[in-house]
C-alpha cells in the first residue's frame, strides 16, 4: 500500500515549517547588548570610512585585536576586561572625534 499524504497534512507541516523558520530568524536577528563591546550601533545611520578606520585604530590601540583570533579566548579574563574598558574610554573620548576629523582630511 502506498502512502499518499493528505492535503490537510501537508498544510499543517508547511505551517509548522514556516513558524519554525520565523522563530529561528527572530532569535538570531541581533546580538544581545552584553555581547557587543562597542557603542550601540544605530541601524538608521551609516558610519563614514573615517569613523570605521578610527574605530579600528583605537580597537588595536587598546589591544583588543589580540582577542579576535584562535581558540581558548577568555572573554571574562581580567586582561580582556581591562582592554575592553580602555577601548570604550578611547572610543568615547574627544580624541576619537579628532582622529575621525584627521582621517576625513586625508581622504
Amino acid at each position: 500500500m502506498k502512502f499518499v499524504p493528505s492535503l490537510r497534512g501537508i498544510a499543517v507541516l508547511t505551517a509548522g515549517l514556516i513558524a519554525s523558520v520565523a522563530f529561528a530568524a527572530n532569535q538570531t536577528s541581533s546580538l544581545p547588548q552584553e555581547l557587543w563591546p562597542g557603542s550601540p550601533v544605530s541601524s538608521g545611520t551609516s558610519l563614514s570610512r573615517a569613523e570605521v578606520r578610527a574605530d579600528l585604530q583605537v580597537w588595536k590601540q587598546a589591544g583588543m585585536d589580540r582577542f579576535g583570533y584562535g581558540d581558548g579566548i577568555s572573554f571574562d579574563s581580567a586582561d580582556y576586561e581591562r582592554r575592553l574598558r580602555h577601548y570604550q574610554e578611547l572610543r568615547q573620548s574627544p580624541s576619537f572625534q579628532t582622529l575621525v576629523q584627521k582621517l576625513q582630511a586625508q581622504q
